[in-house]
């Protein structure tokens, strides 16, 4: 399953809903919203095998001045898995987001949650800014306690609102 060099703009919820899949790659495209909704860019679920999420500019924006404060999440994994012999790869992706605060749902750059596992997460770049929210809600990486062998390096992860960048 291939997504290439697309434009997804001013979408309600999500742009990418990916559920049940294997052998993914999510290369070279743009996204972006500056809606008053809650929105997820990229989510994935339940896919395995060979995983490229490579090179995306994803820009989830909430207008100043609007209190917006629906949460986003730029790439949002759940129970994605490579193996030992192929990680998946959130490789070259930038994300920026912005909210003026939160209700009920964290914003996050990057998530990986469930089970999942052998996920190589390098050279991204991740901007947000989450107004005033609890310092344990938005991040610009986060992965939950249940994921395993996870390689994260080089990436450049800011929060240049009121909560920590991981």
């Amino acid at each position: 399953f291939t997504i290439q060099n697309s434009t997804f703009s001013n979408f309600s919820t999500g742009a990418l809903n990916l559920k049940n899949l294997t052998n993914v790659d999510i290369t070279k495209n743009s996204i972006y919203s500056s809606l008053k909704t809650k929105q997820i860019a990229v989510y994935m679920e339940n896919a395995d095998s060979a995983i490229y999420i490579q090179k995306n500019k994803i820009y989830l924006l909430a207008v100043p001045g609007t209190n917006d404060k629906n949460g986003r999440r730029g790439i949002d994994l759940k129970n994605v898995s490579g193996s030992s012999l192929q990680y998946a790869y959130v490789v070259n992706n930038m994300v920026s987001l912005r909210s003026e605060g939160v209700t009920g749902y964290a914003p996050a750059g990057i998530s990986i949650d469930g089970t999942s596992s052998y996920i190589n997460v390098y050279y991204n770049s991740v901007r947000l800014y989450a107004g005033e929210t609890d310092v344990n809600q938005a991040k610009a990486f986060v992965a939950t306690s249940n994921t395993n062998n996870l390689q994260v390096m080089n990436n450049i992860f800011a929060n240049f609102g009121s909560s920590f960048a991981y």
